[in-house]
């Protein structure tokens, strides 16, 4: 007998935007800054990371232009996330947000499959993306009405 070879498991990925997604026009004007998460934001995001806790987010926020990833994790935990694993973030200075998820995509090593969410409130440049993008509305931010179909995602090829 002819030995089994194991079947690659996809990576989980979580293309992740801060404003308009973790927080909201409604917890900007509640806390009087962006720089604190809508509550049903983190909530969301942790039903999704709690159902999937091998994925992997990939920061694809503003935010990266002036926080190294150990500073973006830690915003995450400070905010309440659980189990997000921050593992890189979009390439900088392209201006087209769906351009820079390409690119990141793209750069990654090809002996493994990746099944991708793209979460953001700005939807240029993300036509390629097709249904793997999730256009959020910035006036709410994530929300558990986002976390099936987030879920599906994740798990279909």
């Amino acid at each position: 007998m002819g030995k089994r070879r194991a079947k690659t498991l996809p990576r989980r990925v979580i293309l992740l935007d801060f404003d308009g997604v973790m927080n909201s026009h409604w917890s900007m004007a509640q806390y009087g800054t962006h720089l604190k998460f809508s509550p049903q934001a983190v909530a969301a995001l942790n039903t999704i990371l709690a159902h999937a806790p091998d994925a992997e987010v990939v920061v694809s926020s503003d935010w990266r232009y002036s926080r190294d990833l150990p500073t973006l994790q830690k915003v995450l935990d400070d905010q309440g996330v659980v189990g997000a694993r921050v593992v890189g973030m979009t390439p900088k200075w392209i201006y087209d947000r769906g351009e820079e998820n390409r690119r990141w995509l793209e750069a990654q090593p090809k002996d493994r499959p990746i099944r991708f969410i793209a979460l953001d409130d700005d939807a240029e440049g993300s036509e390629w993306m097709g249904e793997r993008f999730i256009l959020i509305d910035a006036r709410c931010g994530l929300t558990e009405a986002h976390v099936g179909r987030a879920l599906e995602l994740l798990r279909r090829a």
